[in-house]
């Protein structure tokens, strides 16, 4: 028993041994090949640089689709960085895209007298032309605003023209943050002529009884419209010292028309790209459009007519009734005319581009083409079309083809300043040689500043013009 047990603990060990024995003979790196399951040591470094390069290749394979990725990222990110402008330009009328040269361009003359044509008819009320009273002066009676024609039992009107200053410019008001601005509702000027029609029943009797010489009478009368708007109003008769006795009403109506316009004047049809001091300092008399029917009860207008005539007719019992006197007399009008604004030319807006950016901008300050607040190149693309821009007194060339124009760009606002054969320090293009077609221009944009850019365009030759489309415009950001 004791011997059996002995030899199953041995058995055992000789297993245990074994088994050792074979691993580090599965370890082991000979010099010689001593079969499949033994490799060389110069086998085992061929596996071990073929198992690095093949990492090295999957390496190389994964650093270049990053790099890839990372590419078409920042291509993709590029493209969005391009950011298209809006433009302010092409959605203008075409007369307020225009740049025309005015170097020899005055406005035509207007003022703040008024056009006046007054008519007085006078109604001889309870005339006793009869014969119960044949030494006494009857009451018939007869006047005139027209000196010499006292007989004119007609509604004859007195013209008062007082020529070119009478006339007007119609504008329109557009009001931003409570202050009113004006543009031309026309591009002529006008005439507002005032009609004043007086009726005048006056009194007339006789004095057999205590006869008046006439030739010493004369006659003051005042009529005093009060009405702000076009009417007809009754007021107390003037006659009040003619006989002792006076009328019981005038009857008044006053209206207005417009009247003779002019020719378009050229410098209101376009923008300015030249002009001169005449044309900058100009002040236009202006009435307001939707206003033209209207008075201003602030502003009353008294006319004094040239003596008319008065004729008074004396009574004959055998025959017609005769003249018997034919004096002067003194009158006035009062009448209210329609609210007067004076204007200079530089004030007058861009209506088109002042409600596109709610804020004034004068036909001199030229045209803000877009706005950028980045980083980057501005890109602008420019159509120019060279059209005439003459009038009737300073027509334009007929051949437009050699038509050439000063071309400049500031950050700013032009007002009255013009670009000249010299680039300004403060502009941000220049050229000074573009005929008609496209345009492209470039310009370096190095803040973020909010920056709008305008434009202003001089053409070659007076009474020319130069129209202005945007083809494009974007930045480039960095």
């Amino acid at each position: 028993m004791r011997n059996s047990k002995a030899k199953m603990v041995k058995r055992a060990l000789c297993l245990i041994f074994a088994f050792l024995l074979n691993i580090n003979s599965f370890a082991a790196i000979v010099s010689d090949n001593d079969g499949s399951a033994f490799v060389t040591k110069s086998e085992f470094e061929a596996l071990k640089k073929d198992f690095a390069d093949q990492v090295a290749n999957y390496n190389d394979s994964i650093d270049a689709k990053i790099d890839g990725a990372i590419a078409s990222y920042l291509a993709g990110l590029r493209l969005s960085q391009t950011i298209v402008l809006d433009n302010y330009i092409n959605d203008l009328d075409s007369n307020l895209r225009t740049f025309a040269n005015r170097s020899s361009f005055a406005l035509t003359e207007s003022g703040a007298t008024w056009r006046l044509n007054a008519g007085v008819f006078l109604v001889s009320w309870a005339t006793h032309l009869s014969g119960v009273h044949q030494y006494g002066y009857q009451g018939m009676l007869r006047y005139s605003l027209f000196n010499g024609n006292p007989q004119d039992t007609r509604l004859s009107y007195k013209t008062v023209d007082h020529g070119a200053t009478d006339y007007k410019w119609l504008v329109d008001k557009y009001e931003i943050n409570g202050t009113d601005y004006y543009y031309p509702h026309y591009m002529h000027r006008m005439k507002l002529e005032h009609w004043v029609s007086i009726i005048s029943p006056s009194v007339s009797r006789t004095h057999s009884a205590n006869p008046v010489d006439l030739s010493t009478v004369t006659t003051d009368i005042e009529w005093d419209i009060t009405k702000s708007y076009p009417s007809t109003e009754s007021l107390a008769g003037g006659w009040t010292n003619f006989y002792g006795t006076s009328a019981p009403y005038d009857i008044i109506t006053h209206t207005s028309n417009i009247y003779d316009p002019r020719a378009d004047v050229a410098p209101l049809t376009y923008l300015i790209g030249k002009g001169f001091d005449g044309i900058y300092n100009a002040k236009l008399y202006c009435v307001e459009y939707a206003k033209r029917n209207t008075y201003d009860g602030d502003a009353q207008v008294v006319y004094e007519p040239n003596p008319g005539g008065i004729q008074v007719f004396k009574y004959n019992p055998d025959g017609d009734a005769t003249s018997q006197h034919s004096d002067t007399f003194n009158a006035k009008i009062k009448f209210y005319p329609q609210k007067l604004h004076e204007i200079n030319f530089v004030d007058l807006i861009n209506e088109g581009l002042t409600k596109r950016l709610f804020e004034p901008v004068t036909r001199c300050d030229g045209l803000a083409i877009c706005k950028a607040d980045q980083v980057g190149d501005v890109h602008i693309k420019l159509n120019l079309t060279s059209v005439a821009a003459g009038d009737v007194d300073r027509p334009a060339p007929t051949d437009l083809s050699g038509l050439t124009y000063i071309v400049e760009i500031k950050d700013s606002k032009w007002g009255t300043v013009e670009p000249t054969t010299t680039k300004r320090t403060d502009s941000v293009y220049y050229k000074n040689d573009v005929t008609e077609g496209t345009l492209d221009i470039l310009i370096e944009k190095t803040d973020k500043k909010e920056t709008t850019y305008w434009l202003k365009i001089v053409p070659s030759l007076d009474c020319t013009g130069c129209q202005v489309e945007v083809k494009e415009s974007y930045i480039e950001v960095k």
